[in-house]
């Protein structure tokens, strides 16, 4: 398992839905100014549906997330399920 080069009371963006809801997360963001953004397939979200989150809770919530831990800035992964592959690109 990697290990996030951020510490684990990071926040972190994420929605209602992953947290409440256990939406598969499908989406990571690793913004240029540092934040991480996870979410899942949910459309149309507005401002209520995000929270702020440590990055320990969402690595509790899916481990999986460990595989992308060293994202680039400015990049994002995606996956179609949560058993599926990790894809990354260039395009947070």
């Amino acid at each position: 398992m990697q290990h996030f080069p951020d510490a684990l009371d990071t926040a972190v963006f994420t929605t209602t839905h992953v947290v409440r809801h256990h939406s598969a997360i499908l989406y990571v963001y690793h913004f240029e100014d540092g934040y991480w953004q996870f979410s899942g397939s949910e459309e149309n979200l507005s401002d209520q549906d995000y929270l702020l989150l440590g990055l320990g809770e969402i690595i509790a919530l899916d481990p999986s997330v460990t595989q992308i831990a060293h994202l680039p800035l400015g990049a994002m992964a995606y996956r179609e399920s949560k058993q599926a592959e990790w894809v990354i690109t260039q395009d947070a």
